[in-house]
């Protein structure tokens, strides 16, 4: 097992609190939240917060997740071809089944992250779970996976 960094643990626990709460957290939520001593987590915030990746609105003393977090969150969509690779499985799914169809990415058993890529083609109708569920297995069960 790979043996952790500790201020490297600290400033991944602070940007994923954050990114776990869209409004922000005030600096007294973020200590209780992650069990912190206020001392050493004031000086975290502050370097995250000069670098770019975290703002503090001044009204109302809330961080948030700041703008670089964001660009170095590009860089990871910037080296996939998911999309360009997934666009023409994307588009006969779509006709097969008459439903926009969208892309995401599983991160664990339960979340999934998209990055807007849809086709999408007219209203489309509505369409029980099981057949959609049927559709896309059935549409599926003969290709190989993206990118092999």
């Amino acid at each position: 097992m790979v043996e952790s960094v500790k201020s490297a643990d600290r400033v991944l626990d602070v940007l994923t609190l954050l990114s776990k709460n869209m409004r922000g957290m005030t600096f007294t939520d973020i200590c209780s939240e992650l069990g912190w001593p206020k001392s050493s987590t004031h000086g975290l915030l502050a370097t995250l917060q000069s670098r770019g990746f975290l703002d503090l609105n001044e009204s109302d003393r809330r961080y948030s997740v700041g703008i670089r977090t964001w660009e170095v969150g590009q860089a990871y969509l910037g080296g996939q071809d998911l999309a360009q690779d997934a666009l023409p499985y994307m588009q006969e799914l779509c006709d097969d089944i008459n439903e926009t169809v969208q892309l995401a990415v599983l991160d664990g058993r339960e979340n999934a992250h998209g990055n807007g890529d849809h086709y999408r083609r007219g209203e489309g109708r509505a369409h029980e779970k099981h057949r959609r569920r049927n559709a896309l297995d059935d549409l599926l069960q003969d290709r190989p996976a993206i990118g092999e």
